[in-house]
């Protein structure tokens, strides 16, 4: 990431004034008894006639979140244009051949968002999020920012918030960029292994996958849903302090852990500390060495493990103590705002950076980023590459390095770390650095 190779630069602009907890709060109350509808999503009703995942078809995954009333919380739940300005998302970038600037919104990207259960409410929830904090309704080429495919028309009210959470803050963070929820039949890994499938099949840049199961012996086996070219797999590491999880552990999947972010009085990033405590498998993020999975060539400078994958890759702000606003309008018979939190709020949000930093690289023809180990143009080995020829604090860093707190057994530390891996990001710094 020498300045002299990279193809982009970030432009610095005026970021808006953060609005105050009680102001917020009010303006949120009034948004959340309207929403617009010019706009109407595209919802396909699937039908999955046969189950080629038959051995997985009775293994269930667990959902990594919580989620609190924003209303009745003394919690701080944290707004777009707040994390935005945290992390260090601009979204303005200049081509240093042409000098053209970009805004880096994820046109031309379809984001997969990987969940189980039809959400019926998904439309109308999204559109209430775009209407309290100015997000567009559309996509780049003008149509609905959101497609559903469902395989089933059963809801579930927690998979339903999950659903709220991934797509909002997606959106967040690449507004531009096409949402294509896939509901799979059921909370099994084998339905939502198909889920996977059909996003890869049906124009997904990069799928992001909020859920996970325990390890178990065959899980290599079913990798393979996983490593495609051009298509980049997120996956939260999970919200049990110091366990790992799959696909998180799978070696073409980035896994995201979780932190604690917190702010200054000008809303800047203060600091970040691990997600959780020392206790195993209490609530905290997910992460450590793989049982089954090989060490990736990516991981060549990771000494925690001389022979298996270790996880998570990076983070982002998964604390329900400092969580994120979520509209949903039916979480067991509750309408409104939520504070959540957990590892599946960073694996969307990532999926978003990915399809600004493939937005970028499509820009000057270069092939999109993927998780396939074998490829050039891999989105892990660029993380990795990252972390270690640049600084982990201050200008020119690509990551934030997260130095302190526990989760289970694994404790931060200098570098990389089974908390939370290579840190968290400054995200216009590793945008430019992906491209």
């Amino acid at each position: 990431m020498q300045e002299s190779r990279k193809r982009f630069r970030d432009l610095r602009s005026q970021v808006e004034p953060l609005e105050t907890r009680q102001l917020l709060s009010a303006t949120l109350t009034a948004a959340a008894h309207h929403s617009t509808h010019a706009q109407q999503g595209h919802v396909i009703h699937l039908h999955q006639h046969h189950h080629k995942n038959s051995a997985l078809a009775n293994t269930n995954v667990n959902l990594n979140l919580n989620a609190t009333p924003a209303a009745t919380t003394a919690q701080v739940a944290y707004s777009p244009t707040q994390i935005r300005q945290a992390y260090d998302l601009t979204g303005n970038y200049v081509n240093n051949g042409t000098g053209q600037t970009i805004t880096g919104d994820g046109s031309g990207q379809t984001i997969a968002i990987v969940d189980a259960y039809y959400d019926r409410n998904l439309l109308s929830d999204l559109q209430t999020f775009d209407s309290q904090w100015g997000l567009p309704n559309t996509d780049a080429t003008g149509k609905s920012v959101l497609t559903q495919a469902a395989y089933t028309s059963t809801s579930n009210a927690g998979w339903g918030l999950e659903t709220s959470l991934d797509v909002e803050w997606a959106h967040a963070i690449a507004p531009k960029a096409h949402l294509l929820v896939v509901e799979a039949r059921s909370s099994s890994t084998g339905d939502l292994l198909t889920a996977v499938d059909y996003a890869r099949n049906h124009g997904a840049s990069v799928v992001s996958m909020s859920w996970g199961s325990n390890e178990f012996s065959s899980e290599t086996s079913y990798d393979s849903h996983f490593n495609h070219s051009g298509v980049s797999y997120i996956a939260s590491a999970g919200d049990a302090a110091g366990v790992a999880e799959w696909p998180a552990e799978a070696t073409d999947v980035l896994s995201v852990g979780g932190t604690n972010l917190q702010l200054d009085a000008s809303g800047n990033r203060a600091g970040e500390t691990v997600w959780g405590t020392s206790t195993v498998g209490a609530s905290g993020t997910g992460g450590g060495v793989s049982l089954y999975e090989p060490k990736p060539s990516y991981q060549g400078n990771v000494t925690l493990s001389s022979t298996h994958r270790t996880n998570p890759d990076v983070s982002y702000d998964a604390d329900p103590a400092t969580g994120f606003y979520v509209y949903d309008s039916n979480y067991n018979g509750q309408a409104g705002w939520f504070d959540v939190g957990g590892t599946s709020a960073g694996a969307p949000q990532w999926a978003g950076l990915v399809a600004i930093a493939d937005q970028l690289r499509s820009s000057v023809h270069e092939a999109p980023l993927d998780t396939l180990t074998s490829n050039p143009n891999n989105l892990l080995d660029k993380v990795y590459s990252a972390s270690s020829t640049t600084s982990v604090s201050g200008n020119g860093s690509a990551f934030f390095d997260v130095t302190a707190g526990t989760a289970g057994s694994n404790a931060a530390q200098p570098g990389y770390d089974l908390a939370t891996g290579n840190g968290s990001p400054f995200a216009d710094q590793l945008i430019v650095g992906l491209v």
